[in-house]
């Protein structure tokens, strides 16, 4: 597999991931099923997963499935993550490491946030790298996760965007993949 076949799979568009912001305000669907413990424990394995019914769920016309849910705390804040379908498992035995190194070059530049840009950002908002925006590859799939303040003006649809270039931006410029090398081969030789 190619890093560009890779690449392809792991990033789909994200050209109206706003409607899915826009949304919270629809209502959940009817269909939802109770979600209590009780009602949880009483289900089959075979069962798929219930949704909590204060949740909402759809897919927009991209194929991006989106998920939304108010909670009140902490106050003016919100959580977006990224969860693509693509891990460690789409890795060839020559590509060890590929997912994770993607991952990492997400935070090395992009389309609208080239090289420290997306650090800039978060630093202009009092937030940072790690606890803030931060990414984790697993075995089927790769998050990334942007905490951020909802009471500023266009910070939404900036922390959009940053969504956006992590499904289908990253630049790889040869200084992003110089620092990183070397992080990614530390961390695969210990694992």
């Amino acid at each position: 597999m190619t890093l560009l076949r890779f690449r392809n799979g792991f990033c789909r568009a994200l050209p109206l991931l706003a409607v899915a912001a826009v949304a919270s305000a629809a209502q959940a669907p009817s269909d939802l099923r109770d979600t209590s413990s009780v009602s949880v424990a009483s289900y089959a394995l075979s069962q798929p997963m219930p949704v909590d019914p204060d949740v909402l769920v759809g897919t927009l016309p991209n194929g991006l499935r989106y998920y939304v849910r108010a909670n009140a705390k902490p106050v003016h804040r919100a959580e977006l993550r990224l969860v693509v379908k693509a891990g460690s498992v789409l890795e060839d035995d020559d590509q060890q490491g590929l997912a994770h190194f993607v991952e990492h070059m997400e935070f090395e530049g992009t389309r609208h946030f080239p090289q420290q840009g997306l650090v800039d950002f978060l630093s202009s908002l009092g937030l940072g790298l790690g606890p803030d925006a931060n990414a984790e590859t697993r075995y089927d799939d790769t998050q990334y996760t942007l905490r951020i303040p909802t009471d500023q003006p266009n910070v939404l649809d900036r922390a959009l965007l940053v969504l956006k270039d992590w499904a289908q931006g990253a630049t790889f410029d040869q200084s992003g993949i110089d620092r990183e090398r070397g992080i990614v081969l530390g961390r695969h030789r210990k694992s």
